[in-house]
């Protein structure tokens, strides 16, 4: 007797059974629903202004300075590249001529108005009001 053949010559012996396709649909439903989930969490947004909040709110006070202070640095290089004829900014000035850019809030007292950024800077320093200053390199 001959083995009937499907119309992709499988024979019977050949195809998997309802039992090892139910497994494998099985298997590949939950991978897909693990990596929908994953894929949610990671990309969307208000997890991910959480997770940059909580780093922010991890680093110290002095960090956060040094963070703002450099991205003061990076407006100043913006400013000096559309302002040749400038040999130096007031970060008040520089705040008002960047559209979208704002003043960074004081985390320790310290007044960035009056900060002034040389053309040519290659370190940032601003006083805190205890008495010190915090200086920060251009990276």
């Amino acid at each position: 007797m001959a083995k009937s053949k499907n119309p992709c010559g499988q024979t019977a012996a050949s195809r998997p059974s309802p039992a090892r396709k139910t497994k494998l649909w099985t298997v590949v439903v939950i991978a897909l629903l693990i990596g929908g989930t994953f894929a949610y969490v990671r990309l969307r947004p208000e997890l991910a202004q959480a997770r940059a909040a909580a780093a922010e709110a991890a680093k110290s006070p002095k960090a956060q300075v040094r963070d703002n202070l450099v991205h003061l640095g990076a407006l100043a290089d913006a400013y000096f590249a559309k302002h040749a004829d400038v040999k130096s900014v007031v970060v008040k000035d520089l705040i008002q001529d960047s559209p979208g850019a704002a003043l960074p809030a004081s985390i320790l007292g310290e007044n960035y108005e009056i900060v002034v950024i040389p053309r040519d800077w290659t370190l940032l320093k601003i006083s805190l009001p205890d008495g010190g200053d915090l200086i920060v390199p251009k990276p």
